[in-house]
């Protein structure tokens, strides 16, 4: 059952690795974009315990390239209801970041900072604490 789980979440981490050319595209009429986004859809319409994982490498790949930030907000939704740890909370600091509410996004960027302390990742602090700084540079102007 675990192999099965790792090769599904294998299968979601190819297709947005392999597809990552692919949205460079930001016009959501484009054919190809259109595409990897429904294999994502697919994907994450069979849950499994690892589901928050596919949840937010899908809304990730999403909010970095600016392409269905809808669908994107309600991935890391389910993904921070279902897991709210440093990485997903940090995505949707993203998405907030992404859509111009920056005042939320320091919320969660500040939430996500706090869930990491002891993570060993200090590339995950240190990014975190560059987002929480640009944010509050944001809000000093």
């Amino acid at each position: 059952m675990k192999i099965k789980k790792s090769i599904l979440l294998a299968f979601v981490v190819s297709i947005l690795t392999l597809s990552s050319s692919t949205l460079y595209a930001h016009d959501e009429g484009d054919k190809k974009t259109q595409k990897t986004v429904e294999m994502l859809r697919n994907t994450l319409s069979k849950p499994n315990k690892q589901t928050w994982q596919m949840y937010s490498k899908a809304a990730q790949l999403c909010i970095n390239r600016g392409i269905n930030l809808e669908e994107a907000k309600e991935w890391i939704d389910k993904a921070v209801t279902l897991n709210p740890n440093e990485y997903t909370l940090e995505i949707m600091g993203d998405f907030y970041y992404r859509s111009e509410m920056v005042e939320e996004a320091w919320k969660y960027y500040r939430e996500a900072l706090l869930a990491g302390m002891n993570n060993k990742d200090r590339e995950l602090i240190h990014r975190l604490q560059y987002k929480i700084l640009r944010v509050n540079d944001y809000l000093k102007q």
